[in-house]
């Protein structure tokens, strides 16, 4: 079975699309779907006096890490350290866990109850950060503040973790971390590309079939055009010989009753039928437009020769030579003859 340009229409339409596909998401992730290059998670503030981080939570996304810690109005301390070292601290006290990511802007906690530490009246001051854990030789680094404290760290170990606490009695502040994300749109770029070779690859082939069914639907209209144009002159064609038999029979039964057929009358009827259909042919098929003369050199000589066509309407007109540049051509018109019994039967009528 042959296929059809429809058919093969397939596989160019379905690069197209997915073409198409990867153009519009490679613009989308550009622009509207295009992710931040920043990642701010934050938790709740606890109800424990001490908070800290499991371990892994703080080169979570990246290696460098900001930890904001947050207690309006109150001290705030922060120490870094080994996450085993933590865990030595805050042994028994109650705290509260960071333990991941719920989302890209919510951090996870679990909260761990314990004895309260004992405080001595005389020595507490609540506007004083908690002395004993800043003071601590357990920790790799420590930051103190009031109200908002913001830290940069950059994570050479996975086992490090934060500590957070206030006065040590009150709740701990609120934490809330941001990394760096990376954002590179190299893979965006690729994509765009690779649409858009898929999307022309697609194209070419389509718009070739599209110009191969239109070339030939013109081809099948012409051919339809000459067929009709065949039916109806083969149609005529008949209808006209059928006239001419008919006028032939009506001329012989004429002449069968005056005894002398008229041969010249039978010849010009010949003659009138063949240019009736010459007629027909020139018009039910078109050709080309002919010329009337040829113009040819022979010998360094211009001579002028009539075309087919001059000698074809002279013979149609009865005549036997056509003159062009001064010459005379013959049309190759078979001339009339007329019988001996006719050219008896006129001298015998002049006689009379």
């Amino acid at each position: 079975m042959v296929n059809t340009p429809t058919k093969r229409q397939g596989i160019p339409i379905a690069l197209s699309a997915l073409g198409l596909i990867m153009v519009i998401a490679g613009l989308l992730f550009a622009t509207v779907l295009r992710p931040e290059s920043t990642v701010t998670a934050q938790a709740e503030r606890p109800e424990t006096p001490y908070e800290t981080t499991v371990s892994g939570l703080l080169g979570l996304v990246d290696t460098k890490v900001t930890v904001h810690a947050e207690a309006p109005g109150q001290p705030i301390v922060l120490a870094l350290g080994r996450d085993a070292d933590a865990q030595a601290w805050i042994g028994e006290l109650p705290n509260t866990q960071l333990t991941g990511l719920s989302s890209w802007q919510v951090i996870a906690s679990t909260k761990h109850d314990g004895e309260k530490p004992e405080v001595n009246a005389d020595e507490f001051a609540a506007d004083e950060f908690d002395k004993a854990l800043a003071q601590s030789d357990m920790w790799l680094d420590v930051k103190t503040g009031k109200d908002s404290l913001s830290w940069d760290i950059t994570m050479d170990g996975s086992g490090l973790v934060i500590l957070a606490a206030t006065n040590g009695v009150d709740p701990a502040p609120k934490i809330s971390l941001t990394w760096q994300r990376d954002a590179s749109s190299a893979w965006i770029i690729a994509l765009t590309v690779i649409g858009l070779i898929l999307l022309l690859l697609g194209l070419v082939p389509f718009l070739a079939l599209q110009r191969t069914r239109k070339e030939h639907a013109r081809t099948e209209e012409a051919r339809e055009r000459r067929q009709r144009a065949l039916h109806k002159f083969s149609d005529l064609k008949s209808s006209f010989s059928k006239d001419a038999a008919s006028k032939s029979a009506r001329d012989s039964e004429k002449s069968g009753e005056n005894s002398k057929p008229s041969a010249q009358n039978s010849v010009k009827a010949e003659e009138d039928h063949q240019r009736r259909v010459s007629l027909l042919e020139r018009q039910a098929r078109p050709v080309a437009e002919e010329r009337t003369e040829i113009t040819t050199t022979i010998g360094g000589k211009t001579h002028v020769l009539p075309s087919r066509r001059a000698i074809r309407e002279a013979r149609a007109r009865g005549e036997a030579e056509v003159s062009m540049g001064g010459q005379s051509f013959a049309t190759g018109l078979i001339p009339v003859i007329p019988r001996s019994d006719d050219a008896e039967s006129d001298k015998k009528g002049e006689d009379e």
